[in-house]
């Protein structure tokens, strides 16, 4: 009975018996759902129940999209509820410490509820990125004697592992608690280690040497495929440091850039203010003087000279304006609350958006560059919403914490794809996040054909 065998949904290992336990060695979220999800299709179109343990980098909803993109009828598989898809943390530690015997004892609890509904058996897999070194030993003696527990019984286990975590022992730990391995290596799937070698070890009795030294044979190629890939681990590593090592440089330098920016800005604006807005102002003075010396008869003179006095009085406008946007005195002189308060006239006045501001009970003495950046994002997420979001209104709160401070800014917009975010093609939201992240802060955007919120938190 339990040499029947299976479609397994993994073009390199074909069928499979019942009973079978193999795992993968992965590298990114596309690797596992390319995968898992033909895994599980062919368990549900076999009449097998499925259980899927996930763990991150794979979320359950991540696992269902992939599988409604591929099975078809997917809805009649989920009402029949032949699919069940949980977290990690409900189902390996459902005590405060992982218990390998009762978890032994929950597939088979499953398997018989599976049985007595009708299904030909059951196919599970559990994501391992959750271990860590410390439960390591633990953990691979109950994958040891899961090969016993799933042994004669209608169920087929599948057990994943990043290779992020992986070292040289760890790839051999995990190659002989199962049948087969199965890894992605240079874009190519592969089988590490072939389930004959467990029907070779069970003939060895009856045919001598000759077998044991094939088992020895393929026990080296092993030895060296997995010598290859812990050097490909290695490499990757080794990749992965200097990649986030010049990512830090990158970054260093960028907000180094930004400070620079920012002092220019605010030395441009001091000098446009100070020095340009004096020069104009003693220029009105000189006209005015010049009106009340101009013989009364004159009208042509007099009327020139006050045009020309109308002229820098807009010029100052504009002066002030330029250094406030530049970088607003108030920022500096008053304080965040202030500066957004500012902002907003300036919204509602050049836009029409009606603005509403919710300001601190009190005032706190911020650092300059998380005061400075939480301006600028904020000016960025107003910028958004004059361009974008076609709202009538924004709703801003300022918010002070005993150990935080929170802005929110709300529209009641259109709202915009929020996948846009991730694919990295809105630039003024990948900088206010790269901002976010300077101070130390934490960016969200939650949008929906009702508006958006955008909320930033930074621990002071």
């Amino acid at each position: 009975m339990f040499a029947e065998l299976r479609k397994s949904g993994i073009d390199v290992l074909g069928d499979i018996p019942w009973g079978s336990h193999f795992c993968q060695f992965y590298e990114t979220k596309k690797d596992l759902l390319e995968l898992l999800v033909p895994y599980f299709k062919a368990g549900l179109e076999n009449n097998e129940y499925c259980l899927w343990i996930i763990a991150d980098p794979m979320t359950i909803d991540d696992a269902f999209q992939g599988l409604q993109k591929t099975v078809p009828d997917f809805q009649k598989y989920i009402q029949k509820k032949s699919i069940e898809i949980l977290p990690y943390m409900t189902w390996f530690m459902t005590e405060k410490d992982f218990d390998g015997a009762q978890i032994s004892s929950a597939w088979l609890d499953k398997l018989d509820q599976a049985l007595t509904k009708g299904y030909d058996g059951m196919r599970i897999n559990g994501n391992e990125s959750w271990l860590h070194r410390n439960g390591w030993d633990t953990f691979m003696k109950y994958e040891r004697g899961l090969n016993n527990v799933l042994k004669n019984r209608r169920i087929i286990g599948l057990c994943t592992y990043p290779l992020s975590v992986a070292d040289g022992e760890m790839v051999l730990d995990v190659a002989h608690a199962h049948e087969a391995v199965v890894a992605k290596r240079r874009g190519r799937l592969e089988i590490l280690e072939q389930p004959e070698i467990k029907k070779l070890k069970a003939e060895l009795q009856n045919r001598g040497d000759e077998l044991e030294e094939k088992i020895k044979e393929r026990t080296k190629e092993l030895a060296i495929v997995i010598e290859q890939l812990t050097e490909e681990i290695a490499e990757r590593k080794k990749a992965e440091e200097k990649l986030s090592a010049s990512y830090e440089e990158i970054r260093y330098l960028s907000e180094h850039l930004r400070d620079i920016r920012e002092e220019e800005r605010k030395h441009i604006a001091r000098e446009i203010h100070d020095e340009l807005g004096q020069q104009l102002t003693v220029l009105k003075m000189d006209i005015g003087t010049l009106i009340k010396k101009v013989p009364l008869p004159d009208d042509v003179v007099r009327g020139r000279l006050t045009l020309f006095s109308g002229l820098i009085d807009q010029i100052v406008q504009s002066v002030r304006r330029i250094s406030s946007e530049l970088r607003p005195s108030l920022l500096d002189e008053f304080g965040l609350p202030e500066a957004i308060s500012w902002q907003l006239e300036e919204l509602e006045k050049h836009s029409g958006i009606q603005t509403h501001f919710k300001e601190p009970k009190e005032e706190w003495a911020l650092p300059d560059p998380i005061k400075t950046n939480l301006f600028r994002i904020l000016q960025e997420a107003l910028t958004n919403v004059v361009r974008h979001s076609k709202a009538t209104e924004v709703d801003v709160r300022l918010q002070y914490d005993h150990d935080h401070i929170t802005l929110q800014v709300t529209d009641n917009g259109v709202g915009f794809m929020i996948e846009g975010i991730h694919k990295g093609g809105t630039l003024g939201i990948l900088g206010m996040r790269e901002r976010a992240s300077i101070i130390g802060g934490k960016l969200e955007i939650k949008t929906s054909k009702e508006g958006t919120k955008v909320l930033i938190t930074v621990p002071v």
